[in-house]
């Protein structure tokens, strides 16, 4: 799966918000982890975690500067949460939050644009930022990223025309069904909310570091989070398993070592996954058990 090129419908898996209004910007670099305010150009972007007061983890969002507006990607499931959290720190400020999931399509593509045809050349782009394309004469955000080790490519824009634009990705590429794609993320070591991405745990444990600036103005959690990697207080860590059977679903189940409980399985499919475990387990090779089976540290996710 992680050596083809293909494309996965996102349009009901991820969410989109736009937020539009002269203080947009400054709002949301107050409530996440990263420098939202370096997004001065239109292109720009770059991955923010929103956090609770508590450090924990909301959601992991995308930040993309259009010429209307800042588009917003979310989790699906986490939409309504993330608008409502903005919402209730818009207080006088000029920000207008749209949710333009449903009048918008929203398609991922695996592997490097320069070897597929109908895609702009986002070679040269840095990961999160974006180019204004047209593909099958549908305009479209084209957003650069990185997904684990492989380059992936988001396409954005209206609903309207978005089968014209799976029709021209179709003659091109593979269409990836969202268990082979989930196979794919967990491979990759990308977190998924409900997951990895939850309010039980924090972005330094769950790998998300590259998304934390600690050197910015305040946000909400800024203190907790801070301080946990000051002091080095993280207590654990993700990690990515695998094990021989391919049957087993593991996620939500603990995970034992010398028949002491050191970690939790939060995400599992085809013998592989990935979950959080004690600081001092978390090494490669290491050998654990959850409910029953034998399962190996393949992968160290968190710094």
């Amino acid at each position: 799966m992680n050596k083809l090129s293909g494309y996965v419908n996102l349009g009901s898996h991820k969410g989109r918000l736009l937020l539009i209004g002269s203080d947009a910007l400054d709002l949301l670099d107050r409530l996440t982890t990263n420098r939202i305010s370096d997004l001065t150009s239109t292109g720009m972007g770059m991955g923010a975690v929103l956090t609770t007061n508590k450090g924990r983890i909301i959601d992991l969002l995308g930040v993309h500067v259009e010429e209307k507006g800042l588009m917003v990607v979310t989790s699906g499931n986490a939409t309504e949460k993330v608008s409502d959290w903005i919402d209730f720190y818009t207080i006088m400020e000029d920000v207008e939050i749209k949710n333009v999931s449903d009048q918008t399509f929203h398609f991922r593509v695996i592997g490097t644009s320069s070897e597929i045809e109908v895609l702009p050349d986002t070679t040269g782009l840095k990961p999160f930022h974006g180019v204004q394309t047209e593909i099958a004469g549908v305009s479209s955000l084209a957003i650069s990223l990185q997904v684990g080790n492989f380059s992936c490519i988001d396409l954005i824009g209206s609903a309207v025309r978005g089968d014209s634009v799976q029709s021209k990705l179709d003659e091109y590429l593979k269409e990836i069904r969202i268990d082979e794609y989930n196979h794919f993320r967990i491979d990759a070591g990308e977190p998924a909310y409900g997951s990895e991405l939850t309010e039980e745990f924090n972005p330094l444990e769950a790998g998300l570091l590259p998304y934390i600036s600690f050197n910015k103005g305040c946000y909400i959690g800024q203190e907790v989070v801070a301080r946990l990697n000051t002091y080095d207080k993280v207590q654990r860590k993700l990690v990515k398993f695998k094990w021989d059977s391919e049957n087993c679903e593991l996620s939500g189940k603990v995970i034992e070592d010398e028949d002491r409980v050191v970690g939790v399985m939060t995400s599992s499919l085809h013998g592989l996954g990935m979950g959080f475990v004690r600081k001092a387990k978390a090494e490669e090779g290491n050998v654990m058990i959850c409910d029953g089976v034998k399962i190996t540290v393949a992968d160290i996710l968190a710094d």
